[in-house]
């Protein structure tokens, strides 16, 4: 019976990985997942660009763009900690459980580590009277705010103009202004605050009075398109007005230059742009009353109608989904860039209606630009070409054309031969065939140990990083005598662990180590000696004992005498001596492989029959 359940098992033992394999090629399960975030200012909740964000136990780190998110694909379902670090921000660390087959969502919020500047106020308008005003910076952040005031107004001073601002604390500016020898009319200046934790703009404005007139507008700014537009002058007080308007420029054209009036004069003033040359105009009209002037700004601009300028100069950092462009607005055109940034696609000349695409915002200057492109598929061609946009339309620049990288592999590593074996340490050599299409190696070298497979949990060699494959070497240290050992090399990439084939090598023996000991009980015809066997190198101990001669480092060719003790510390009691006669003395052992090894030689006297010896080493007196 036992015969034939056993023959029923081997038939279906046999059969039953047909059937698993049958089974395992209808239902393919995804084992992958994502994960996607975005990283924002806990203060102010605008997103966050230039995070590195890092992924354990993977190792891979991505760097969030001007959109705060970043994303990982096609990593196993298991359980992964995400870190978010950023210079000037609180690093911080979450946890997440991936699931296979889905998106897992994971934001993050940082929190500055530096001051943040609060201004108490954006603006300070001391009318025509005041004279002294005051504004508050404060500090709301982290760390202390160390703040700088810059204005260059000659009729404006502050107090201080710098300072430290402690977390929590706010600080007081005095501003004074001063109208004495100014002229009638509008003034305004800033007061830029610069710090550590922000800037900020105070505007200041000020008026003084000569005449009791108003204007509206105060200042006349035609823009692009405006050809025409009404100035006011008030009379505040009594009596008539009579003036005289003045332009500047031949482009300026009034209704009427002079007149009188009670109450109020409305003045048509218009922009003349024919033959000016692009760009902005600027004069201004003097209002002449008795001996009061008051000038009033006019501006104007003239429009060229040009695209902007716009250059993809690299594609640089490609791997199998993600690579990095980088372009540069050459010349903004003839008004400020609306957006910018790269578009790509598997189609040659992408355009902003790809699916690729990304938009870096506005610009009022030309400038270089960086974008890092992720998600892409792996093992692709792709085409990318900068753009720009300003009002008159959208420029693109030259294309190139990337191919990504393929999928990572484990990488491939070949055991080579082991040599300069000895008792302590050996040679031995490796391969690295592939490094799995990744970038490179993050480590590589030998394992071993006493046990079959050893892995990188065993003793090994750290050769570092490389990205290049072919042959290398190891050391292997600090191996016992006369021991079977068994190496692999390995390699590690971002994927993981490759290691070659085993290979098994034995260690060679080393001499035995042995400390001839002190010589006691001494009489005039016997001693005992004593020994210790410090190493035994690898071999095998058959015999223990002692050798002695009156001669100098005697052998088992002079008397000897075997221990009965079969322990590293030995002992033996020698007799037959003559009196009064120096001999010398060895501890030996005999090895299974027929070798002979001997300690230290030790020299003693025996005593003469009847005469008192002295032991000091036990304390009393013997008498032989």
């Amino acid at each position: 019976m036992h015969y034939i359940m056993k023959r029923v098992f081997l038939r279906y033992s046999i059969l039953l990985p047909s059937l698993l394999a049958i089974s395992c090629t209808k239902d393919i399960v995804d084992t992958t997942g994502n994960v996607v975030g975005v990283v924002s200012d806990s203060r102010s909740g605008t997103f966050l660009s230039g995070v590195s964000i890092a992924l354990s136990p993977t190792g891979k780190t991505i760097t969030t763009g001007v959109d705060g998110k970043y994303e990982f694909r096609d990593i196993e379902s298991q359980e992964y900690s995400i870190s978010a670090s950023k210079s000037g921000y609180k690093s911080d660390k979450k946890t997440v459980f991936v699931q296979a087959g889905n998106d897992t969502s994971l934001d993050f919020q940082l929190t500055p580590s530096t001051g943040n500047l609060i201004l108490s106020q954006n603006s300070i308008d001391f009318g025509n009277e005041t004279t002294t005003l005051t504004f508050d910076i404060s500090n709301n952040g982290y760390a202390a705010l160390t703040w700088q005031l810059s204005e260059d107004a000659s009729w404006m001073s502050c107090n201080p103009t710098s300072g430290i601002t402690q977390v929590g604390e706010k600080s007081s500016i005095i501003v004074n202004v001063e109208r004495k020898g100014l002229e009638r009319g509008n003034y305004s200046q800033t007061i830029a605050v610069s710090s550590n934790g922000g800037s900020g703009i105070i505007n200041v404005s000020m008026s003084v009075q000569g005449l009791r007139i108003s204007l509206s507008p105060e200042e006349l700014d035609f823009g692009s398109t405006t050809t025409s537009m009404e100035l006011n002058i008030t009379n505040n007080g009594s009596g008539n007005i009579s003036y005289t308007l003045t332009p500047s420029n031949s482009w300026i054209k009034l209704s009427r230059s002079t007149g009188t009036f009670t109450k109020t004069e409305n003045i048509t003033v218009s922009v003349d742009r024919t033959y000016l040359s692009n760009g902005d105009h600027s004069g201004n009209l003097t209002l002449t009353i008795g001996e009061d002037k008051v000038n009033i700004p006019v501006r104007m601009n003239i429009p060229s109608k040009e695209k902007p300028t716009v250059a993809l100069q690299i594609v640089d950092n490609v791997t199998y989904r993600s690579a990095v462009f980088k372009g540069a607005i050459a010349n903004i055109g003839s008004s400020k860039i609306n957006r910018h940034g790269f578009c790509w696609s598997t189609s040659e000349e992408p355009t902003v209606s790809s699916k690729g695409i990304c938009n870096l915002g506005d610009s009022e200057k030309a400038k270089d630009f960086t974008y890092s492109a992720n998600s892409l598929q792996p093992n692709t061609y792709y085409y990318v070409r900068a753009y720009a946009e300003n009002i008159e339309g959208i420029s693109y620049s030259n294309q190139i054309k990337f191919q990504t990288k393929g999928t990572p592999q484990l990488p491939t590593v070949e055991t080579g031969t082991v040599s300069s074996i000895s008792s302590s340490q050996a040679q031995v050599t490796g391969n690295v065939i592939s490094i799995g299409n990744t970038d490179e190696l993050t480590q590589y070298g030998h394992v071993w140990g006493t046990k079959p497979l050893p892995t990188t949990s065993n003793s090994k060699t750290q050769l570092g990083n490389t990205e290049t494959t072919g042959t290398f070497n190891s050391t292997l240290t600090g191996l016992a005598p006369n021991t079977l050992y068994h190496v692999r090399a390995y390699a590690i990439n971002s994927v993981g662990t490759s290691y070659g084939k085993e290979t098994t090598f034995t260690t060679s023996y080393a001499d035995v180590d042995i400390n001839t000991g002190s010589i006691n009980n001494i009489t005039h015809n016997a001693a005992t000696c004593n020994a210790s066997i410090t190493s035994k190198g690898g071999h095998t101990i058959t015999e223990r004992g002692f050798c002695w001669s009156v001669s100098i480092n005697p052998t088992l060719d002079d008397n000897h005498k075997a221990s009965t003790s079969n322990s590293d510390t030995f002992t033996a009691n020698i007799s037959s001596l003559s009196e009064s006669t120096t001999y010398h003395i060895r501890a030996y052992v005999k090895t299974s492989d027929g070798k002979t090894f001997y300690g230290n030689d030790v020299a003693f006297s025996t005593t003469a029959r009847g005469v008192k010896v002295t032991r000091e080493e036990y304390g009393e007196d013997e008498k032989w």
